[in-house]
Parts: structure tokens; C-alpha cells; sequence
């Protein structure tokens, strides 16, 4: 009996304890819950940022173009003022996946964020994105095969000039939507520097895809590059005919005029060319007497060029028969006659 009225009495008490200044006490729990409310609200803090956004495409259908031009997405990310430093783009895959649509048609497809391990792991993290979904036109998908167009840069050596270059393979696989498909017609590969090269090239380089609608087969390309000799034309002008072959008995008296020719060949062969080793001659072995001859010229040139033209075929030569000298004899005194004596010749008795 004692023990419950002990336990009336306490509740009584208590119930008049809780209810003694009740509205104060309501005002001070308020007022707790405001602080506290207004400690953790000063405590986030909110950050953008600006992250691309991929397709995925799993299905029958692809991306034919991006009608609003999106190609990234401001992603706005909501937590405790110390963790927002550390948040950086790569924390977050930004993508939308049209993989469940199976006809042709322009659909809005809702942005999908998935934050980092690490983000998942934070208190009171909230995150959006700025559009929350992105208009698509989607069509079947679609393959060919296109050529390959190597892209060389740089410039090869002096006197050289690329004669022919060779990619392997010669088509690669192009597949996405087939409008987009349809427009391409070659792919390029990543620039080949052929500076200052003065033999052929060969060089291991990858395609270049720079339509982000557009899925290109992965795989290096060999290209060739081939060089040949830049070929030019040189002119000697007013070359010296010379005779050759003229008989010990004739003289040369003169040749009509001298020769200009022209020569083709490679351009730095014919930059080493010397006057000297250009060569007109006339064969004179064939005359055997005084006279005025028309005459053949031949040329003599280098083995490396060939001639191109030639201001005249033949000269006139004019010689002559060397005069003989016959030396003139010497006077030689007359021998004188013996004189005479008159000798005495004794009588005979």
C-alpha cells in the first residue's frame, strides 16, 4: 500500500514537475533545436562543377546527334565544409544510358550520377545535375568500312619528294548512327613527321577519331612513306667545240660557232655538274683533205643526265693541208783546176 502510493506521489510529482513553466521549457527545446539546426547548416557548405557526360550504348540503337549540344553537365555536390575540398570531376561518372530503347526516335533520357566510392562514404552528401535529363535522337545502329588517309607533317629532305605512300590496313570499321555513318568517307591517322627524311619511312601511328558520335575500330596503322629524287633541268650555254681525230697532214683553221645545250637529272646531281665535264666534240678522222666540212657534234655528258635539247647537230669545219717546208741548199765554192807549171823536159840525146 505504501509502495503505491510512493509511486503516485512520484508520478504526481513528476507530472507537475513537467508542467511547472511548460512553455518555457517548450521555447528552450526549440530554441536547442534551432542552434543545433543552424550549427549543422553553417557547417555545408555547396561547390559546381562541370563534368562530361557519357552515352552508354548497349543496345540495338545509338546516338545520332546531341540536340541540345550537351556534352557536360554542372553537377552540384552539397556536404560538410571540410570534405568539399577534396571533391574533384573524376569523383563522379556522369552518364545517360539509352541501352533500353529499341526504336528510332528523339527522347529525353535522365542524367544518371554516380558519385566515387569515397563521396559514398561522407555525411550528408547531396548531389544534382543541371539538366536533369538530356534530349537524344537515337537510330540503328550501323557499320561500314571507310579508307585510311595517313596525315604526314613536316617536310623531307632538299632535293627529295614523296613518291608514293602505303597505309596497312587500307579500310578500318566505322559504326554509329547512319546518318552520321554515311558522311564519313576516310579516317585519318595521327600526323607522321617525315622532316628532313631522305630515305623511306616506316611508322606504327593510331586513327583519329574527333566525332564523339562516330566509333572507330581501334587499331594501329603501318604507314610507308617513299621517296624519289626531285628532277629539274640545267642550260650550259656557249660550249667550245673541239676537233678530234684530224690527220698529222691537215690543219684545223677555224668551227663554225659553239654549241648550247640542256640536260635533265636529279636536282642535286645536276647542282655537282662542272663546265669541265661537259664535252662538245666533232670527229674529224674522216677527212682526208683540205676543205669546209658539215660535220656531226657529239656530246659527251655525265652518265646521270640525259639531254634534253641541243642548239645545233653539226659545224662547219674548215682545214687545211699543212704547207712542207723544203730547206734551201747551202752555196759550195767551185773547186779551182790545178795550174799548170811548165816543166822543162830534158832533151834526149
Amino acid at each position: 500500500m505504501m509502495r503505491k502510493e510512493m509511486t503516485l506521489m512520484t508520478s504526481k510529482q513528476f507530472r507537475e514537475r513537467f508542467m511547472t513553466d511548460f512553455p518555457a521549457k517548450v521555447i528552450c527545446l526549440a530554441l536547442t533545436l534551432l542552434i543545433y539546426w543552424l550549427y549543422n547548416f553553417s557547417q555545408i557548405d555547396k561547390k559546381t562543377l562541370t563534368v562530361p557526360v557519357q552515352v552508354i550504348e548497349n543496345g540495338a540503337v545509338t546516338a545520332e546527334t546531341d540536340v541540345n549540344h550537351v556534352r557536360a553537365v554542372k553537377v552540384f555536390v552539397k556536404t560538410r565544409q571540410e570534405y568539399l575540398s577534396g571533391i574533384k570531376e573524376d569523383d563522379f561518372n556522369v552518364y545517360v544510358d539509352i541501352s533500353a530503347v529499341g526504336k528510332e526516335g528523339t527522347f529525353d533520357f535522365p542524367v544518371i550520377i554516380e558519385p566515387s566510392n569515397s563521396l559514398l562514404l561522407m555525411d550528408s552528401l547531396e548531389v544534382r545535375s543541371v539538366p536533369e535529363s538530356i534530349k537524344l535522337s537515337v537510330e540503328k545502329k550501323y557499320f561500314r568500312y571507310v579508307d585510311v588517309e595517313p596525315s604526314l607533317a613536316g617536310t623531307q629532305a632538299r632535293g627529295y619528294r614523296v613518291s608514293a605512300v602505303t597505309v596497312e590496313p587500307p579500310f578500318v570499321r566505322v559504326s554509329g548512327a547512319k546518318s552520321v555513318v554515311d558522311q564519313v568517307s576516310s579516317i585519318l591517322t595521327d600526323a607522321v613527321d617525315i622532316s628532313g627524311i631522305s630515305r623511306p619511312a616506316e611508322m606504327t601511328v593510331h586513327l583519329v577519331n574527333e566525332n564523339s558520335l562516330l566509333k572507330v575500330e581501334d587499331t594501329p596503322v603501318t604507314v610507308k612513306v617513299f621517296l624519289e629524287q626531285v628532277q629539274s633541268t640545267r642550260d650550259f650555254t656557249n660550249l667550245k667545240v673541239t676537233a678530234s681525230g684530224l690527220k698529222s697532214s691537215l690543219e684545223l683553221v677555224s668551227i663554225s660557232g659553239n654549241v648550247d645545250i640542256s640536260v635533265s637529272g636529279s636536282t642535286l646531281s645536276l647542282e655537282k655538274i662542272s663546265d669541265s665535264q661537259i664535252l662538245a666534240i666533232v670527229d674529224c678522222s674522216s677527212i682526208g683533205s683540205p676543205g669546209t666540212y658539215d660535220l656531226p657534234v657529239v656530246l659527251s655528258l655525265p652518265s646521270w643526265v640525259s639531254l634534253v635539247s641541243q642548239s645545233r647537230s653539226t659545224v662547219q669545219v674548215n682545214v687545211r693541208e699543212i704547207p712542207v717546208v723544203i730547206p734551201s741548199e747551202p752555196l759550195v765554192p767551185a773547186e779551182e783546176s790545178p795550174v799548170e807549171e811548165n816543166v822543162e823536159t830534158p832533151e834526149v840525146q
